[in-house]
């Protein structure tokens, strides 16, 4: 059982380091401006066992909810340009 819902769009990123609000914050920055999705849910502190257990600056990124199938689709035909935005943001730092 999902517990999103259907029509509701998701992108939002997890950190738990100060450094790693500034690259989640030019991530989300990044991708906004290439226009390839707008639903801003945000930068959330958050201590996920991935995000404490990594020894680098990592950001935990949420692009859509499966659920929703038109937000699904957008994701898969844009990985490359997602990806991308998230590698630019990052040679950045």
């Amino acid at each position: 059982m999902f517990d999103a819902e259907p029509r509701e769009k998701l992108r939002e990123s997890y950190r738990t380091s100060s450094k790693e609000k500034l690259l989640a914050d030019k991530v989300q920055r990044n991708i906004l401006s290439k226009g390839i999705y707008t639903n801003n849910r945000g930068i959330k502190p958050e201590s996920f066992y991935v995000l404490r257990k990594t020894r680098s600056v990592t950001v935990l990124m949420k692009l859509s909810f499966i659920t929703n199938h038109t937000d699904l689709d957008i994701v898969l035909k844009n990985k490359k340009e997602f990806a991308n935005a998230a590698a630019e943001a990052a040679k950045n730092i």
